[in-house]
């Protein structure tokens, strides 16, 4: 039985990357993995590229599923995993030579519940490494009862974090399979954004040791054309079940926790901004958007107690943001949100203004 089961799911990706992500795992120095590729549903020939390297290897095997999402694809790798250690990989990224040698002797020598280790931004003209460790003479730290509740609050509030390398991707964590299963933790499938920060808090909450490896080993991709800039019309809806589920987790908590889950909420409302009304694709009247962003502010699905948030708070932390919560959520004039909008946009050169 294989030691690591390394799950990766794969939905419609680019033939090249997609190889760049399978050869940084067949090139890894520790060799004792198997590898779950869970095609969710892709029809770009990726699902055939995923037969080819389990015909190639036979440490790789392959579950076809309908398109259920990535965090479906992940349960369902997940629950075929047979090592004593999971890792998760995304088909567009790739590895260091030994992130599994590394990892696996770590967590051999310390045995964490969970491995938390640094990575690198790739973008398409230079490298960014993102340390995420307090300890680089040593390496290795254990995060203790403080740092994980600020590790907690950072998944919510990056202004607070005092690992600025440790934004929540389930990619930057080798885990003990025998604990996760224990605790029951999984991916919420009804989730299509920001699950990772779900799945995250509960495993925080869930460890009894967090280690922290402060060495770069993986590298995510960034695009230049990425989906986070498209328009997004169905982004209201794609927020709504996220925003309920961490009301529900940070409800009963410190008022730390509700601060920093309203900052989330007011972060979530400006991406619904930039993506959805004052997208330069959305096809709508302003006279449309104007309704249904009226609409919204009724009902507010998924921005439970939103308009709680303090703006001073707020205002320290994000001050554009702010100044567009302010005129929303106190002032509600549609019209001054549009003027704010328009001018902070003209300061970044006709761009979506940094929020």
């Amino acid at each position: 039985m294989a030691q690591v089961s390394v799950v990766l799911p794969v939905f419609n990706i680019r033939e090249d990357i997609l190889h760049q992500c399978m050869e940084s795992v067949l090139n890894q120095t520790y060799t004792d993995y198997e590898v779950i590729l869970v095609d969710d549903g892709s029809d770009n020939g990726a699902e055939m590229i995923c037969d080819g390297y389990a015909k190639r290897d036979e440490r790789f095997r392959v579950i076809h599923q309908e398109n259920r999402g990535v965090s479906a694809a992940r349960n369902a790798g997940t629950a075929t995993a047979k090592g004593k250690w999971l890792i998760y990989l995304d088909p567009d990224d790739w590895w260091e030579a030994d992130t599994l040698e590394v990892l696996c002797r770590c967590m051999e020598e310390q045995e964490p519940d969970v491995l938390i280790f640094s990575y690198f931004d790739n973008f398409p003209d230079r490298q960014v490494e993102r340390r995420c460790g307090k300890d680089p003479v040593s390496g290795y730290t254990e995060a203790d009862g403080a740092l994980r509740h600020n590790m907690q609050l950072g998944l919510l509030d990056e202004s607070v974090r005092m690992l600025p390398g440790y934004f929540g991707a389930v990619w930057l964590q080798m885990i003990n399979l025998e604990f996760l299963r224990r605790q029951h933790l999984l991916f919420p499938e009804e989730i299509r954004k920001s699950e990772d920060t779900v799945f995250n808090l509960r495993l925080l909450d869930a460890a009894a040791r967090v280690g922290i490896l402060d060495r770069s080993l993986y590298h995510y991709r960034r695009y230049e054309d990425s989906l986070c800039n498209r328009y997004s019309p169905d982004l209201e809806q794609t927020f709504a079940p996220v925003g309920k589920e961490l009301y529900r987790f940070c409800s009963g908590r410190s008022e730390e926790y509700m601060q920093a889950y309203r900052v989330f909420l007011v972060k979530n409302y400006a991406a619904l901004l930039r993506l959805n009304y004052f997208h330069p694709d959305n096809p709508d009247t302003e006279r449309e958007k104007r309704r249904q962003w009226n609409a919204f502010l009724r009902t507010k699905d998924g921005f439970i107690g939103v308009e709680k948030t303090g703006t001073g708070m707020l205002y320290r932390r994000r001050k554009m943001t702010a100044v567009l919560y302010f005129v929303s959520f106190r002032l509600k004039s549609y019209g001054l949100l549009k003027l704010f909008w328009k001018l902070f946009s003209m300061g970044k050169e006709g761009h979506a203004p940094d929020l």
